[in-house]
């Protein structure tokens, strides 16, 4: 060969070098040679040492990619090498994080084979990340050459598990709006705070359209999460549901207007009541029209039967309680 025109890698004595300016001065066909800079010989004679191209054989099964090199001369410490693809773990609590798989690779980097990125189903969908309970297939594609094979594993994410929580105010006062306590999760202390969703079924009181309003007892269970029901695990039903009670409004400083209709009769020697009795009760900002089921009616002195003028003894009841007499 011409050093002019071409640029061989040549080993003498176990070294590699390109450079063209050494001149070999005789070589007999042994391991070693004798040279120098100063001697341009005719002919050289090279030994050729071949530079090893790995012949990849691979084969993936499940969570692994085996490969091996079956080319000669090959110069890896292990031939057989593998890729697996491997989860944080086989059943993971769901935290609200994201729990990724990786794939692991021999300790040598292995020319000619590239990993993808794992990617992930759930529920046969893809997702971006395993963060929500459930089940989960994680896939990567490798590379061989222009071969391409998955690798793929399962993993579950468990919904964390709820043992306690915060019930809110056992007790609240009728005001004609919905008392219905909100409540949080307790424990476990990593979702502290988290609201839940409940029924309220009655104890003494009457729920209105599923929200305790009226006053008397109630039970409230908790039904599930507020945001993620598939993320948690409730309790047994004993330890989701809490009594909790709306205590009648007591009406002593409000102002009343009472009007009976009508507001006067002639006398007929029978008992002769007004037909109906309207009752409003104000306190600053707040007022309250009252029906017949918030309170008892009474008379003084009597029965409206005789001759005379009469007051009206109310006695709230229901959502109220105190009482009240007209024209005092």
């Amino acid at each position: 060969h011409s050093f002019n025109t071409f640029d061989p890698k040549i080993r003498i004595n176990s070294e590699f070098t390109n450079t063209v300016a050494v001149k070999v001065t005789y070589f007999t066909g042994s391991d070693s040679a004798s040279y120098s800079d100063d001697v341009n010989p005719t002919y050289i004679y090279l030994k050729c040492v071949p530079i090893h191209t790995h012949n990849w054989s691979a084969a993936a099964s499940g969570d692994t990619l085996t490969v091996e090199c079956t080319g000669m001369g090959c110069d890896l410490a292990t031939r057989t090498n593998l890729y697996q693809i491997v989860p944080e773990g086989e059943q993971i609590p769901y935290d609200g994080k994201a729990h990724p798989a990786t794939v692991t690779a021999p300790s040598t980097t292995l020319s000619g084979i590239s990993v993808g990125s794992v990617t992930y189903e759930k529920d046969g969908k893809s997702v971006s990340a395993p963060i929500d309970a459930g089940e989960y297939m994680a896939s990567s594609v490798i590379e061989v050459g222009d071969s391409p094979y998955t690798v793929s594993t399962n993993f579950t994410i468990t919904p964390a598990e709820i043992t306690d929580f915060e019930w809110g105010t056992s007790t609240a006062t009728y005001d004609g709006t919905d008392k219905t306590p909100v409540v949080t999760v307790k424990t476990p202390a990593a979702f502290a705070g988290t609201k839940t969703t409940v029924a309220v079924t009655g104890g003494t009181g009457t729920p209105t359209n599923g929200k305790a309003v009226d006053a008397g007892s109630y039970y409230v269970e908790v039904t599930g999460i507020e945001d993620g029901s598939e993320n948690f695990k409730l309790p047994d039903a004993g330890a989701r549901k809490n009594l909790f009670t709306i205590t009648p409004l007591d009406l002593a400083g409000y102002a009343f207007d009472v009007v009976c209709t009508p507001t006067d009769a002639t006398y007929t020697g029978s008992e002769n009541p007004p037909r109906s009795v309207s009752v409003k009760a104000t306190k600053g900002s707040k007022s309250f029209n009252l029906s017949a089921a918030d309170y008892s009616l009474a008379w003084l002195p009597n029965d409206p039967k005789e001759v005379s003028t009469y007051k009206a003894v109310l006695t709230f009841e229901g959502n109220f309680s105190g009482s009240y007499t007209t024209g005092n």
